[in-house]
């Protein structure tokens, strides 16, 4: 029998589902991501794929029409587009928006020649068609992408290895026609366009004509919500402005740079000190309409009107007719222009593999009560089991050999320098577990970084992806690993298993 496991997984909360006129990715300690997997044990990779992906089209209409949507048109040029990316996840092993051969969603959408209005990208790997589809109506932002009434088109790609099938949907609307790629596949000459940065136009080296309309956006949102202003932030913009440049030098739109790190490391690179910090993401044509998709977007308004935030930078890059544009939020923290006063920030070394010790939380932790666990492990198993028992939920053993992963989850996580469900020497959190002799029927993994377990905790419990795992009555089972050290303050791996 195979064995099954269905994931809704986060990590401080980009979605790995992108949505309206362009992505609305936020980000926070611990976010709201949801990431639809269900896994079956091998079988035979021979499937028609042409049938499997009309029945996926089946039924997201199914969905639409019982919500009174009108139903997506299969278009030929997206169906193209996405069986690509399906089979690029598939022969370069990793499951992610951003493709290493193709870019972002909307990057190749873009070099196809399709023009649209309004596009979003769903992801999900399972063993069955009608498994993805039930994990991903469960997922909000998924199941938002799904019943989102502004799209009228679709195209469904699925590649399939080991028993998995790699879905990928891709939605648009107000598409114009475009001619359908030929057999090969291949795409076009990326478009001769020299990237550019916007320039402050108030002639007194400030803000751009864009800049200061998103900053009173956002206050304008602070202000209904009884949350205080934002002050800008020279600091804060100018890493913004270098975060958004380097989106479109080095192609790729996540918010870990490989040219600064994780975005909590590069405001640390610029001396801006802080407790809590935030970031956004967006990519569309207009700074009014990717501030109406953040806003629109549960994590990324979380961002604009968290009351703990006091200042706000603002970048803007511009490449032909598409923009990036990247928020920075932190809370009261004195800010301290970079050393040397240059807009490069100091080189960091890496950061060490860290001691694994038992820690205390900051307020005077006690000595846990399970043989084997930190006191911040232990703190956090009772904050779990507080949760669950408040739904009438039975409490979660603590596993020690999960716990042990799970702690070398977070140590390889500082060590080097990333935050991903998915580990560059293990794989995904389910091939680690199999590699280290973990059995289950289902599992899942939350990540969170935070100064402190308390912390930790709340934002996972406010993160309705980070909370089903939590809450899911089939685990019966968790391994919590907590490290300190990283951009974060202390790194939390929860895994958990049924």
């Amino acid at each position: 029998m195979g064995a099954k496991r269905i994931l809704v997984t986060g990590f401080l909360a980009v979605l790995i589902c992108l949505c309206l006129a362009a992505a609305a990715f936020a980000e926070v300690p611990a976010g709201d991501a949801a990431q639809a997997r269900d896994a079956v044990s091998q079988q035979n990779d021979t499937v028609n794929t042409d049938t499997e992906e009309s029945q996926m089209t089946s039924l997201l209409n199914q969905e639409r029409t019982a919500q009174g949507l009108g139903s997506l048109s299969p278009d030929a040029t997206l169906v193209k587009l996405a069986r690509l990316k399906a089979r690029d996840m598939v022969d370069n092993r990793y499951f992610d928006h951003n493709s290493p051969t193709y870019g972002s969603p909307f990057d190749m959408i873009k070099r196809f020649g399709v023009s649209y209005n309004y596009a979003g990208e769903n992801l999900a790997m399972a063993g069955s068609v009608g498994s993805a589809h039930k994990a991903l109506m469960e997922s909000p932002g998924h199941r938002a992408n799904i019943l989102n009434k502004n799209y009228d088109r679709v195209g469904i790609g699925i590649a399939v290895t080991g028993g998995y099938r790699y879905c990928v949907q891709l939605f648009t609307g107000g598409q114009r026609e475009t001619a359908v790629p030929g057999p090969g596949g291949t795409l076009p000459p990326p478009p001769q366009t020299q990237p550019q940065t916007s320039q402050p136009t108030d002639g007194k080296g400030g803000l751009t004509a864009e800049e200061t309309l998103l900053v009173n956006l956002i206050n304008q949102e602070r202000q209904k919500a009884g949350a205080a202003l934002l002050n800008p932030d020279a600091q804060l913009f100018k890493a913004a402005r270098l975060k958004a440049r380097d989106f479109v030098d080095n192609k790729y739109f996540s918010h870990t740079s490989p040219a600064y790190g994780p975005y909590r490391t590069m405001l640390t690179k610029f001396g801006i000190n802080y407790v809590n910090a935030g970031e956004n993401l967006a990519a569309s044509y207009s700074a009014s309409r990717a501030h109406a998709a953040l806003m629109a977007s549960p994590a990324n308004k979380a961002n604009i009107v968290n009351p703990g935030y006091q200042r706000v930078g603002i970048g803007i890059a511009v490449k032909g007719s598409y923009k990036y544009f990247v928020e920075m939020f932190v809370d009261a923290g004195v800010s301290m222009p970079p050393a040397g006063g240059g807009t490069q920030p100091p080189a960091q070394e890496p950061p060490k593999p860290p001691v694994i010790n038992p820690g205390t939380e900051p307020g005077g932790g006690t000595a846990g009560t399970t043989v084997g666990l930190t006191a911040d492990e232990q703190r956090m198993l009772n904050l779990v089991n507080s949760e669950r028992a408040k739904m009438g939920l039975s409490a979660l053993r603590a596993n020690l050999k999960v716990t042990e992963v799970a702690r070398l989850k977070a140590g390889e996580m500082i060590a080097k320098n990333y935050f991903s469900h998915t580990s560059p020497t293990y794989g995904s959190p389910f091939d680690m577990m199999k590699q280290f002799g973990v059995s289950y029927r289902y599992a899942g993994e939350n990540l969170a970084g935070a100064p402190g377990t308390d912390i930790a905790h709340t934002n996972l419990m406010n993160s309705p992806g980070h909370r089903a795992n939590i809450l899911n009555g089939n685990y019966r089972e968790v391994g919590i690993g907590i490290i300190n050290g990283g951009p974060y303050g202390k790194m939390f791996v929860q895994m958990f298993i049924g």
